[in-house]
Protein backbone atom coordinates (compact mmCIF):
# COMPACT_ATOMS: atom_id res chain seq x y z
CA UNK A 1 0.00 0.00 0.00
CA UNK A 2 1.49 3.70 -1.10
CA UNK A 3 2.36 5.57 1.83
CA UNK A 4 0.58 8.50 1.49
CA UNK A 5 2.59 10.89 4.12
CA UNK A 6 5.76 12.47 3.43
CA UNK A 7 8.94 9.89 4.12
CA UNK A 8 10.72 12.88 5.63
CA UNK A 9 7.95 14.15 8.04
CA UNK A 10 5.70 11.27 9.21
CA UNK A 11 2.17 12.29 11.22
CA UNK A 12 -0.26 11.02 13.33
CA UNK A 13 -3.66 10.23 11.95
CA UNK A 14 -5.26 12.63 15.01
CA UNK A 15 -2.70 15.47 13.28
CA UNK A 16 -4.04 14.73 9.87
CA UNK A 17 -7.85 14.88 10.64
CA UNK A 18 -7.12 17.98 12.67
CA UNK A 19 -4.74 19.65 9.65
CA UNK A 20 -7.93 18.84 7.07
CA UNK A 21 -10.05 20.31 9.84
CA UNK A 22 -8.07 23.20 10.22
CA UNK A 23 -7.82 24.03 6.15
CA UNK A 24 -11.26 23.69 5.99
CA UNK A 25 -12.16 25.70 8.54
CA UNK A 26 -9.66 28.69 7.88
CA UNK A 27 -11.33 28.99 4.30
CA UNK A 28 -14.58 29.17 6.14
CA UNK A 29 -13.78 32.29 8.01
CA UNK A 30 -12.18 33.93 5.45
CA UNK A 31 -15.77 33.81 3.32
CA UNK A 32 -17.40 34.83 6.86
CA UNK A 33 -15.16 36.82 8.34
CA UNK A 34 -15.34 34.18 11.51
CA UNK A 35 -12.95 32.29 13.35
CA UNK A 36 -13.07 28.92 14.88
CA UNK A 37 -11.57 29.87 18.42
CA UNK A 38 -14.18 32.78 18.72
CA UNK A 39 -16.81 30.41 17.79
CA UNK A 40 -16.09 28.45 20.54
CA UNK A 41 -14.99 31.48 23.05
CA UNK A 42 -18.89 33.18 22.63
CA UNK A 43 -21.52 32.18 24.50
CA UNK A 44 -23.65 32.72 21.12
CA UNK A 45 -23.08 30.36 18.63
CA UNK A 46 -21.51 32.62 15.40
CA UNK A 47 -23.99 32.53 13.00
CA UNK A 48 -22.59 33.02 9.18
CA UNK A 49 -23.27 35.67 7.03
CA UNK A 50 -26.85 34.80 4.99
CA UNK A 51 -25.02 35.85 1.83
CA UNK A 52 -21.36 35.92 1.38
CA UNK A 53 -20.66 38.87 -1.06
CA UNK A 54 -19.10 37.62 -4.57
CA UNK A 55 -16.20 40.03 -3.86
CA UNK A 56 -15.38 38.05 -0.65
CA UNK A 57 -15.70 34.44 -2.41
CA UNK A 58 -13.32 35.97 -5.21
CA UNK A 59 -10.93 37.31 -2.56
CA UNK A 60 -11.31 33.60 -0.69
CA UNK A 61 -10.42 32.01 -4.27
CA UNK A 62 -7.56 34.42 -5.08
CA UNK A 63 -5.78 33.19 -2.06
CA UNK A 64 -7.09 29.85 -2.38
CA UNK A 65 -2.78 29.05 -3.64
CA UNK A 66 -1.14 30.67 -1.02
CA UNK A 67 -3.75 29.01 1.95
CA UNK A 68 -3.00 25.67 0.66
CA UNK A 69 0.16 26.29 -0.24
CA UNK A 70 0.34 27.24 3.56
CA UNK A 71 -1.24 23.84 4.86
CA UNK A 72 0.67 21.74 2.87
CA UNK A 73 3.57 23.30 4.34
CA UNK A 74 2.28 23.33 7.68
CA UNK A 75 1.39 19.55 7.83
CA UNK A 76 3.33 17.86 5.50
CA UNK A 77 0.53 16.39 4.07
CA UNK A 78 1.46 15.62 0.47
CA UNK A 79 -1.10 16.89 -1.55
CA UNK A 80 -5.23 17.72 -1.48
CA UNK A 81 -7.71 18.74 -4.23
CA UNK A 82 -9.82 21.57 -3.51
CA UNK A 83 -13.17 23.11 -5.51
CA UNK A 84 -14.97 26.25 -4.43
CA UNK A 85 -18.33 26.01 -5.39
CA UNK A 86 -20.45 29.90 -5.18
CA UNK A 87 -23.75 30.14 -6.00
CA UNK A 88 -24.64 26.58 -7.60
CA UNK A 89 -21.30 27.20 -10.10
CA UNK A 90 -18.16 25.96 -9.57
CA UNK A 91 -15.20 28.86 -9.58
CA UNK A 92 -12.51 27.19 -8.94
CA UNK A 93 -11.20 23.54 -9.15
CA UNK A 94 -7.32 22.78 -8.57
CA UNK A 95 -4.93 19.62 -7.23
CA UNK A 96 -1.72 20.87 -5.34
CA UNK A 97 0.48 18.62 -4.82
CA UNK A 98 1.54 14.09 -5.38
CA UNK A 99 -1.66 11.86 -4.56
CA UNK A 100 1.63 9.50 -3.73
CA UNK A 101 5.21 10.26 -1.84
CA UNK A 102 5.92 6.88 -3.87
CA UNK A 103 4.69 7.66 -7.44
CA UNK A 104 5.37 11.33 -6.87
CA UNK A 105 1.95 11.11 -9.29
CA UNK A 106 0.72 15.11 -9.54
CA UNK A 107 -3.35 15.48 -8.01
CA UNK A 108 -5.77 16.86 -10.59
CA UNK A 109 -9.32 17.90 -10.36
CA UNK A 110 -9.60 14.33 -11.23
CA UNK A 111 -7.67 12.57 -8.60
CA UNK A 112 -9.70 9.90 -6.60
CA UNK A 113 -8.21 9.31 -3.17
CA UNK A 114 -8.62 6.65 -0.75
CA UNK A 115 -10.37 7.58 2.41
CA UNK A 116 -8.30 4.91 4.62
CA UNK A 117 -9.65 5.11 7.94
CA UNK A 118 -11.26 7.99 7.74
CA UNK A 119 -14.12 6.17 6.60
CA UNK A 120 -15.68 5.41 10.07
CA UNK A 121 -15.83 8.88 11.42
CA UNK A 122 -17.32 10.19 7.88
CA UNK A 123 -19.54 7.63 8.20
CA UNK A 124 -20.62 8.27 12.24
CA UNK A 125 -20.93 11.89 11.44
CA UNK A 126 -23.16 11.56 7.99
CA UNK A 127 -25.46 8.90 10.73
CA UNK A 128 -25.87 11.54 13.50
CA UNK A 129 -26.68 14.02 11.21
CA UNK A 130 -29.54 12.27 9.68
CA UNK A 131 -30.45 10.64 13.13
CA UNK A 132 -30.48 15.09 14.71
CA UNK A 133 -32.53 15.60 11.79
CA UNK A 134 -34.62 12.93 13.10
CA UNK A 135 -34.87 11.44 9.45
CA UNK A 136 -33.94 7.85 10.94
CA UNK A 137 -34.54 6.58 14.77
Amino acid sequence: MPSFVPNHRAISRRAAIRAGAASLLGGHGVLNGTLAVHARQSATPAVPEADVMPDRVAQAVGALDAMVADALETTGVPGISVAVVYGGEVLAIRGYGVASTETNAPIDADTIFQLASLSKPMASTVVASIVGDEAVT
